[in-house]
């Protein structure tokens, strides 16, 4: 199922790789929840400009998409009264962690409770695999 999203930016853990690799995801795009994965579709900088490149995101940015499997999220942060964003934690091939953060735009409460049932559901299965 596909979801229209508005990113707020990804992080990494360490302070160091954020000047590395700049935010990731910033902006419109989407999110959509498959059987074996999270794909994530939005804009990626093409190049570190620090605060900058949010004010000029068609010129700095390249349309992008990422592949996040189920078994690779450790934490998910779903909205709630005083958070209006998505939060989701995952580890990468080498071992960093990365959380990306979206809120919906389209029918908000109802989406919001559509993907987080099927983000927890997958989670659950995912889990149920690693933990075998």
């Amino acid at each position: 199922m596909k979801f229209d999203v508005k990113y707020y930016g990804s992080w990494t853990t360490n302070v160091s790789d954020i000047f590395k690799s700049g935010i990731e995801f910033w902006g419109e795009g989407w999110v959509f929840v498959n059987d074996t994965t999270l794909i994530c579709q939005g804009n990626m900088p093409k190049f570190n400009l620090g605060g900058l490149a949010p004010l000029s995101q068609k010129v700095l940015y390249v349309s992008t998409t990422r592949t996040i499997p189920y078994a690779t999220i450790i934490k998910y942060k779903k909205p709630s009264d005083l958070r209006q964003t998505h939060d989701i934690t995952y580890r990468l091939p080498n071992r960093k962690k990365v959380t990306v953060n979206f809120q919906m735009t389209k029918s908000k409460k109802r989406h919001d409770e559509m993907f987080t049932s099927q983000l927890e559901e997958y989670l659950a299965v995912a889990q149920s695999f690693v933990s075998s």
